[in-house]
């Protein structure tokens, strides 16, 4: 709404006026007051529209506070969000951490058993084959034989014959036992 001021010296002169005509012609002192009057509505009304201007204004404002308490709790939220997603990629570096540490010592604990246990069949193997070869140039009996070793402990097999004698007396359980530790499989009964 466009602001209307009564002209202030006019209304001054008006006053003036009307104060010495009201003495002089009732109805100029009307029309003057009239006049005054008018402007003074004017100016009530301008009045009246200031006041819904300034309550249109205040709700304008309450309106905006409400929006900025709104973004405030939106931007909480979304804090809160952020946070709760701080603590997820943490759980997840933990568990990934976990995992790389289980990882890490199952390789750890392959390698260990599977290169202990080729070392360890390595190393049968080589005396094995040392031992038959020694074993090849025995002819009498009574001469000693190198002792076989267990293919997967590299230990001795126990109850070996000590020598050839010992070999055609040995119980068909024990050329089992032997032939099952040297890694060869049994069927049947050999005697």
């Amino acid at each position: 709404m466009a602001l209307q001021i009564p002209n202030l010296e006019t209304l001054g002169q008006v006053g003036q006026v009307a104060n010495h005509l009201a003495w002089n012609n009732e109805a100029a002192t009307n029309n003057l007051l009239n006049q005054v009057l008018g402007q003074l509505r004017v100016m009530s009304n301008n009045i009246d529209g200031l006041r819904t201007d300034v309550n249109g204004l205040r709700t304008d404002v309450d309106g905006l506070r409400t929006d900025v308490n709104g973004l405030r709790t939106d931007v909480n939220g979304l804090r809160t969000d952020v946070d709760g997603l701080r603590t997820d990629v943490n759980g997840l570096r933990t568990g990934v951490n976990g995992l790389r540490t289980a990882v890490n010592g199952l390789c750890t604990a392959i390698n260990a058993t599977c290169f202990n246990a080729f070392e360890t069949r390595f190393s049968s193997l080589d005396h094995n084959v040392t031992a038959r070869i020694a074993s090849l140039e025995l002819s009498l009996p009574d001469d000693e034989l190198t002792p076989l070793v267990n293919r997967i402990t590299n230990q001795p097999i126990l109850n070996f014959p000590n020598t050839l004698a010992a070999v055609d007396q040995m119980p068909h359980f024990h050329i089992d036992y032997v032939i099952a530790a040297l890694g060869g499989t049994v069927q049947g009964d050999m005697a």
